[in-house]
């Protein structure tokens, strides 16, 4: 399979939201917590990796057939991580 995205569109399309998350207000910001968004694509990217091993780790634990799981992105590199496992 080929994977052909770009990811300068998904770094200019991450910046704008995290950029309108804050113009907009984001509620959790404006009563004192902390900033749920991630600081960078880079750390998003990180966390959904993350995210991805922790629910695959809990898949073999359960073993065959106790869980299953549909991962969704628009992350080339997300993909290629997911492919190799």
């Amino acid at each position: 399979m080929k994977i052909n995205l770009h990811n300068k569109y998904h770094h200019h399309k991450y910046h704008h939201h995290h950029k309108y998350l804050h113009l907009s207000g984001f509620p959790t910001i404006s009563l004192g917590y902390e900033d749920p968004t991630n600081p960078t694509f880079e750390a998003t990217t990180a966390m959904y990796h993350q995210t991805c091993e922790n629910i695959i780790h809990e898949m073999v634990g359960r073993g065959e057939g106790q869980l299953e799981v549909m991962f969704a992105t628009h992350n080339e590199d997300t993909l290629r991580h997911l492919f190799k496992r």
